[in-house]
């Protein structure tokens, strides 16, 4: 009798871990799958975003017409276009930095050409200190004592 509980418990184990490998397969094999999906659907929307490139460069360069629906939207980007460069422009006088007139890379003062797009830009000559009436230099320091 003991032989028969040990042989029923062996068969009721053997049942549930292949359920529990079955179970293990489809979920690997449903993760695969969505990922796949996910994949798929990024590149889709990379696909949309050139296709807005190509089209918003179209209108610019007045290469190709333009109805209400589209007209609106290049509207919203130019605005938006805008802010960004205003963005950048006050982070840049936050970071002591300038923005690549071609690219709108943040880039250093000090630099004759971007590093990102390699525009040639014009170096701002070094800051020299305001006279003051006295005729002394505005741009102090304090000393320790």
């Amino acid at each position: 009798m003991s032989d028969d509980f040990f042989s029923d418990l062996g068969k009721s184990i053997s049942r549930v871990t292949q359920k529990a490998v079955g179970r293990t397969g489809e979920l690997f094999e449903t993760t695969k799958i969505n990922a796949q999906i996910s994949g798929e659907q990024r590149e889709i929307e990379k696909l949309y975003a050139k296709i807005g490139a190509i089209v918003y460069r179209k209108i610019l360069n007045g290469t190709m017409e333009v109805d209400d629906d589209i007209a609106s939207i290049v509207d919203d980007i130019r605005a938006h276009a805008g802010q960004l460069a205003s963005r950048r422009k006050a982070l840049a006088g936050v970071k002591r930095m300038r923005v690549c007139p071609a690219c709108g890379e943040l880039i250093a003062t000090d630099v004759a050409f971007c590093p990102k797009c390699g525009t040639p830009v014009v170096v701002d000559p070094p800051a020299v200190p305001e006279k003051t009436e006295d005729g002394e230099d505005d741009d102090w320091t304090e000393t320790e004592e």
